[in-house]
């Protein structure tokens, strides 16, 4: 994360949860555990865990004109590795003259095979479908199912039992027990 909420420059390592299939992010309020979660859903699909800021919202208040605000990702999917890297629509200095300039939002997919880049996307709506298909999620259905963020507890917690069963059933796996 580069200039992301609260991060300036950090780097947050998941590989320790590699045989892991659940796992909580915990800490003291404030402490940026939902910037996480924010940053891995605005790498993937350019959107963030909830509807309270956007993705270029997310641009830390204390970057200067001269850094830009970005979040890169790797993650391995069926034997291939991929890196995204995305950047919100953000106001930086202008690299010829004085003053500053709109710098649109950028997405970049690199898709590796054996080690070796064997492709790139660059079109947001290109990489978008790339990564719905890539992980059989959206936006929306990452969130529910891949991430359970702070606040949104308490609506599972309240949750009628059909609706619990079948999110825990689709998160653990177990359609094989239900059949």
């Amino acid at each position: 994360m580069q200039n992301f909420g609260p991060y300036r420059d950090e780097q947050v390592d998941f590989e320790a949860f590699d045989t892991t299939p659940l796992f909580l992010i915990s800490g003291k309020t404030g402490a940026g555990k939902t910037t996480i979660f924010d940053a891995m859903v605005f790498a993937l699909y350019g959107t963030t865990t909830g509807g309270e800021r956007t993705g270029n919202e997310m641009r830390a208040n204390f970057a200067s004109p001269e850094e830009s605000t970005s979040v890169t990702l790797s993650f391995t999917h069926g034997g291939r590795d991929y890196l995204i890297k995305r950047s919100p629509a953000q106001l930086l200095t202008k690299k010829r003259g004085d003053g500053l300039t709109n710098v649109p939002a950028k997405v970049s997919l690199k898709i590796f095979a054996d080690g070796a880049e064997v492709d790139e996307l660059t079109k947001v709506q290109i990489v978008t479908d790339r990564i719905d298909s890539l992980l059989q999620l959206d936006a929306n259905q990452f969130r529910q199912m891949v991430l359970l963020p702070q606040g949104k507890f308490r609506q599972f917690l309240d949750a009628n039992s059909d609706v619990k069963a079948d999110l825990l059933r689709h998160l653990f796996g177990t359609d094989l027990y239900l059949r």
